[in-house]
């Protein structure tokens, strides 16, 4: 996992995250109810963000799997 003490903090849109980890909107919710992608933040009224940081850290959790994965096979 990434050591977010030491970066700021920032928000992600939608649009940036799915940009991010080039999956469908579809995709990306239905892994937050599985419980397998990080929450966003409620902002002002219906808005909402993700930081950076857990965006980060689940791209970092896919790489460390595929390489776990290289590893035992």
């Amino acid at each position: 996992m990434i050591d977010t003490s030491i970066m700021p903090r920032r928000l992600l849109k939608r649009h940036a995250v799915l940009d991010r980890v080039s999956m469908s909107t579809a995709k990306l919710y239905q892994l937050m109810n599985q419980g397998k992608f990080p929450r966003p933040v409620r902002l002002a009224g219906a808005g909402v963000a993700w930081l950076e940081s857990d965006v980060d850290g689940w791209i970092a959790d896919r790489v460390a799997e595929r390489d776990a994965e290289r590893r035992a096979a």
